[in-house]
């Protein structure tokens, strides 16, 4: 089985001033800051939000226990939401955010369309916009409010081919054709509704009878291979820690006309600790086909369980490095 290979360097594209704005110059507009102490960035995130929204955040990381993800959720976004409060909190992801910028560069779009599932405020789609400015990109998300401030965002930085809209990836997209669609841990945990309603029943609002034995992401995935253009490409960074993980993601893309073209990590750090996702790219089987037939050839396969070796032997000189760093300190 053969693999193909992702872009070696960024697509070139120009630049919308003659200043470049890197991905740690347009978080800080947003008021991130990157941090290697965990202790320093919550003192520094409670001085700014205050104690009450930080202990919401709180809570909502320790609800995954009782089978309350999506109101924990809910009470989370509404924190997020409030002014001054994401970069703030978020900062604990910056080095997360700057590795899915890096990775979804060589696939910026010219002069195409992109679709940033899971927008939140913006942040990404906003730089992504910023890069190559003759390309038009959506940004969606279920959360009225962060499309309420990505988009008031936007407009202060003169961000002019960005759209922002409310939707629900388990229920509806935006209409493509995309020549590029990015999920950034949006679309994996999609099930979560899933488990909601198991526990919830039929009272539970987030129950949908129909909804279990078709699951919220595969119905997402449907949806992806449906909105790609015929180059299109489906990026997915997304939180599966485990080969099961990824061998069941990408069996339900598969189901949904997904072929998966490459599979690597993207290291980052958190508080000095080493940690990466794994970056997974699709074209949508079709397209892949009819390539393969002008051609003369076969459709290309990955050989999923060598490519996560790889992957990971690829991903080792990272944490050899964070690991050395630390027995200095």
């Amino acid at each position: 089985m053969t693999a193909s290979t992702r872009p070696s360097t960024a697509t070139g594209i120009s630049k919308p001033t003659s200043e470049l704005v890197t991905i740690d110059t347009h978080l800080a507009a947003y008021g991130l800051r990157e941090f290697d102490d965990a202790r320093a960035h919550r003192r520094w995130m409670r001085r700014k939000v205050g104690p009450e929204v930080a202990d919401t955040i709180d809570q909502y990381a320790k609800a995954f226990s009782d089978h309350r993800i999506l109101e924990a959720q809910e009470r989370l976004y509404e924190a997020l939401a409030r002014p001054g409060v994401f970069g703030p909190a978020s900062s604990s992801r910056f080095g997360a955010m700057r590795a899915s910028a890096g990775e979804v560069l060589p696939y910026l779009p010219v002069t195409g369309a992109m679709l940033d599932l899971g927008c939140g405020p913006g942040h990404l789609t906003s730089w992504y916009a910023r890069l190559s400015p003759s390309a038009t990109f959506t940004g969606c998300d279920r959360e009225p409010a962060f499309i309420d401030s990505a988009t008031s965002d936007a407009t202060r930085l003169g961000i002019e081919n960005v759209t922002y809209v409310v939707a629900d990836v388990t229920k509806g997209i935006p209409a493509g054709p995309f020549e590029l669609i990015v999920s950034t841990q949006s679309v994996a945990d999609a099930d979560a509704e899933s488990v909601v309603a198991q526990y919830g029943g039929d009272d539970s609002p987030h129950h949908e009878p129909s909804g279990l034995d078709d699951g919220p992401r595969a119905r997402t995935l449907r949806m992806i291979a449906g909105a790609l253009g015929p180059q299109g490409t489906y990026l997915a960074i997304e939180p599966l820690p485990t080969p099961d993980a990824m061998r069941t993601f990408v069996s339900e893309a598969a189901a949904a006309g997904l072929v998966l073209s490459f599979l690597g990590f993207t290291p980052f750090d958190v508080f000095g600790q080493p940690k990466a996702y794994p970056v997974a790219v699709f074209r949508h089987r079709g397209h892949v086909e009819a390539d393969a037939a002008a051609a003369v050839t076969t459709v290309p396969e990955i050989d999923l369980e060598a490519s996560y070796r790889q992957a990971v032997i690829d991903h080792l000189p990272h944490l050899l490095r964070s690991h050395a760093g630390a027995e200095e300190k």
